[in-house]
C-alpha cells in the first residue's frame, strides 16, 4: 500500500512539475515550404508549395536546469519530444517578449524556433526547417507561422 501510494504521489509531482514548466503552447502552424528536386520529388513538382500542419501543436518547456525541449503532435497525431527524437537544443536568445531556439538533428534537418511571445506565453511563432537527410526523403526548406497561447 506505502508503494502504491508513493508511486501516485511522484506521479502527481511529475505531472504538476511538467505543467509548471510550460513556456507556452502554440497551434496549426501554416506558411511555405520551398521542395528541391529529388529522388521524391520529380522537376516538375518542385518550388514552392503551401505547407503546415492543421492538427499541429508545439508545447514548449523549460525545466529545473533551464533547458528546453519542444514537445510535437505530427501528422499522425503523436506527440513527440524534441529530445527524446534525437534533437540537440540550443538558446540562441531571450527576453521578455521572445524566445530563439536552435534544434539540430544531425544528418537530418534543421530548425529555427522564434517566439514572439509575451511573460503570458501568448504571441507567435515562427519556425524555420531545412531537412535534408539522404535520397531517400524529401529535401525542403520551409517558413511557417502558429499563433500561441498558454
Amino acid at each position: 500500500m506505502r508503494i502504491l501510494f508513493a508511486s501516485v504521489m511522484m506521479i502527481t509531482f511529475e505531472t504538476s512539475s511538467a505543467l509548471a514548466g510550460i513556456v507556452t503552447k502554440c497551434e496549426s502552424p501554416a506558411g511555405y515550404a520551398y521542395y528541391f528536386s529529388g529522388a521524391l520529388v520529380p522537376q516538375a513538382k518542385a518550388g514552392w508549395k503551401r505547407d503546415g500542419l492543421s492538427k499541429g501543436r508545439y508545447f514548449v518547456t523549460r525545466d529545473a536546469a533551464g533547458g528546453y525541449d519542444i514537445m510535437f503532435t505530427d501528422a499522425l497525431n503523436r506527440t513527440i519530444s524534441s529530445r527524446e527524437d534525437g534533437g540537440h537544443i540550443v538558446e540562441v536568445s531571450q527576453s521578455d517578449d521572445h524566445l530563439i531556439l536552435i534544434v539540430t538533428y544531425p544528418g537530418i534537418k534543421v530548425e529555427t524556433w522564434y517566439f514572439n511571445i509575451d511573460r503570458m506565453g501568448i504571441g507567435k511563432l515562427t519556425i524555420s526547417q531545412a531537412k535534408y537527410q539522404g535520397d531517400a526523403f524529401v529535401h525542403k526548406h520551409s517558413l511557417m507561422m502558429a499563433v500561441c497561447s498558454r
